[in-house]
């Protein structure tokens, strides 16, 4: 049977093949297009391997897309892009271009969002920059362009017309979300993100799903590019929510068609409303849909109330970013919490046996040595069950990025993509000690991170529960080995890797390792 002809194919990026998350953008915007009566189809090929990308997959990968798209002959391919993809993204459009001359090229994200000049110049292979949530300006753009009119003012586009970029006006946020149907399960291999892995609640290991309740976060942390992604689209900052009833549907219609053992919910910041959250536990157990899951929460959202509630509703998990444990470096980056907070949040955690995940970074505006050895004194005081320390990066559009003024050629943004774990560039540096911050957060994550965590009795129960009751048995037996492959590919060699970057701070001996001790 000849394949139906797709207005709108949305590609996911090569470098994704191998990763464990959704797309749930693209399956988000799909949805919305169909229920509207736009042919929407989502082309996200995927590998079998924990590590990332080579380049002989890569090409592959492109060839697969590449016959898809001359199978689906689409009127719009549609390309999402992070600041780590700009060069892949646009060399992959370029090829687009080249091979499917009647195709319009677009581009939404991010990046495109908050820097649509990246895209948007003489000889571009970008036809049309997405600004903002695409799901209203895609359909519009769809029926002018399959009706054969104008496209040129659509609200929430951009696009390079002689010599120079057009910004239209912004488009509005969708105000009503539970307008918006479930993301399009159907135009993914559900198989492959539902089996049992340590993606989902981080380093769990369940048949997991992600879901969103809400948009927006009203935290205002200058190392975060969400305060300023609001801004750039014209509209106020604010979060807008789902009703808990259309949450707990689309939750309960995983359970009951794809068999799945957990969800994490992965708003930017779960508990912002604490009685909305209390709704939220009531339902799920009333629907008595026999979950685990878990979710990310500030720290001064935390009461003994609400985590009893969570943990009553099935809650096994709660991620935290603690940041840094000197008060001048949470300061300086607006993170609006206290360190007593943070110790009481993690207290009352484990006054109810509820696991913990404590993000931390180091390289704060102006860090000093003590202000790291303040990091591990707190790191150690607050009992988490797992922890990750990373690089504080000056990502493009957030408020440290802007204070350094940083001026980006094309191939800059490449260096993005690993500067979490080591120093890709002198310019990201902003701390003022000399400290090798590889260094730093490798011994860090070894020292604190115990593979006993993983046969904690809380784990354990949630664990052998949720398998002798799972649809999957035999996928968390198979999971089992893909984990130890994992270990021995993934986080071995990190930790054993030497000069990740060619741009390494030796001016002083590993100071990090001496503070580790103390």
């Amino acid at each position: 049977m000849p394949s139906v002809r797709a207005d709108i194919c949305l590609i996911s990026p090569p470098n994704r093949a191998q990763s464990r998350r959704p797309p749930l953008a693209l399956m988000m915007l799909a949805s919305y297009l169909e229920a509207k009566g736009i042919q929407a189809d989502i082309i996200d090929i995927k590998t079998n391997s924990f590590t990332p990308v080579t380049e002989q997959e890569e090409k592959k990968i492109i060839s697969e897309i590449v016959k898809e798209l001359r199978r689906k002959k689409p009127l719009i391919i549609g390309l999402p892009a992070f600041c780590t993809e700009v060069n892949e993204v646009t060399q992959l459009a370029a090829l687009f271009k080249k091979k499917f001359k009647d195709a319009t090229i677009v581009v939404g994200g991010v990046q495109p969002t908050l820097y649509p000049d990246t895209f948007l110049y003489s000889d571009s292979p970008f036809d049309v920059v997405v600004i903002g949530e695409g799901e209203q300006t895609l359909f519009e753009l769809i029926s002018r362009l399959k009706n054969k009119q104008n496209i040129d003012d659509i609200t929430g586009t951009a696009y390079f017309h002689e010599g120079k970029i057009v910004v239209n006006q912004p488009r509005q946020l969708i105000k009503d979300l539970d307008t918006n149907p479930f993301p399009a399960y159907d135009k993914v291999d559900m198989e492959y993100y539902l089996k049992p892995s340590i993606y989902g609640i981080r380093w769990l290991l369940f048949s997991c799903f992600y879901i969103f309740t809400s948009r927006g976060c009203p935290a205002l942390c200058r190392f975060c590019v969400n305060k300023n992604l609001w801004k750039s689209t014209g509209n106020q900052k604010i979060v807008r929510f789902r009703s808990i009833q259309n949450v707990v549907d689309e939750i309960e219609y995983l359970v009951k068609n794809y068999h799945i053992d957990a969800i994490y919910v992965y708003d930017d910041s779960f508990v912002i409303n604490s009685q909305r959250v209390k709704d939220f536990c009531v339902e799920l157990k009333n629907r008595k849909l026999n979950l685990v899951w878990g979710c990310e929460v500030r720290v001064d959202k935390i009461t003994d109330e609400i985590v009893k509630t969570m943990k009553d509703a099935g809650c096994i998990q709660i991620d935290f970013g603690v940041e840094s444990g000197s008060p001048k470096c949470l300061a300086r980056v607006q993170k609006n919490i206290t360190i007593e907070q943070i110790e009481n949040a993690f207290a009352i955690c484990r006054k109810y046996d509820m696991r913990t995940f404590a993000n931390f970074l180091t390289n704060f505006p102006d860090e000093t040595e003590e202000d790291v050895q303040l990091t591990l004194d707190l790191a150690k005081r607050i009992k988490a069950t797992e922890y990750s320390f990373a690089i504080m990066t000056p990502f493009p559009g957030t408020d440290i990025f802007h204070e350094l003024n940083l001026k980006l050629e094309p191939k800059d943004y490449d260096l993005f993509k690993d500067a979490i774990y080591s120093e890709q560039d002198p310019r990201f540096r902003m701390a003022k000690h000399n400290l090798d911050l590889r260094n730093v957060v490798t011994e860090a994550n070894v020292k604190f991170n115990s593979p006993l965590q993983f046969a904690s009795p809380v784990v354990m129960h949630a664990w052998s529960k949720k398998w002798l009751s799972s649809k999957r048995k035999l996928q968390y037996l198979l999971a089992l080995k893909d984990f130890g492959v994992f270990a021995l590919t993934h986080v071995i060699p990190r930790i054993l890797a030497k000069n990740l970057s060619p741009y390494q701070k030796k001016k002083k001996p590993l100071v990090s390792k001496v503070m580790l001790q103390k």
